[in-house]
């Protein structure tokens, strides 16, 4: 081989070194972009995870509270309807009372009777239209409760 063909070729060797060298670095510089890129689509994985957590936390909170004041309303109303059916109870057994004082009107104990029930009657009917308003309340706030309800 002649000195020109080695030089030459020492040349296209150089040539096709320094082109590789070149291509290597490309790739070199490709590789750490997709590297960052990773490193930055990584981390906004994370930062997604979390905040799909926390809401779902957020959400389960949410729930939790309505769930417990459906209950509460849903308490509320049983207890109404309890007191409710307590007072009309007790306005029959005062209406049973007002007749058997009826029969018995003849004598001044029974007009003392008479007063003292009507005062009585007087009363649970008070307290028979404040559990049915009381009721009525109840009702409502559950049925507002149960849209609520739905619409989740």
């Amino acid at each position: 081989m002649s000195a020109e063909t080695t030089t030459d070729t020492v040349a296209q060797l150089q040539q096709q070194y320094e082109a590789a060298s070149s291509e290597k670095n490309e790739h070199k510089a490709t590789l750490n972009k997709t590297n960052e890129l990773l490193l930055h689509l990584e981390a906004e994985k994370e930062t997604l995870l979390r905040n799909s957590k926390k809401r779902e936390e957020e959400e389960e909170e949410q729930w939790i509270t309505f769930q417990t004041q459906y209950d509460n309303a849903l308490k509320d109303k049983q207890q109404s309807e309890v007191a409710f059916h307590d007072k009309e109870q007790g306005l029959l057994q005062l209406l049973h009372d007002k007749e058997k004082i009826m029969e018995l009107k003849t004598n001044k104990e029974t007009e003392v009777q008479m007063a003292q029930w009507q005062e009585e009657y007087n009363d649970a009917i008070t307290n028979k239209d404040e559990a049915e308003y009381t009721l009525h309340i109840k009702k409502e706030r559950l049925s507002e409760l149960r849209e609520i309800q739905s619409v989740t």
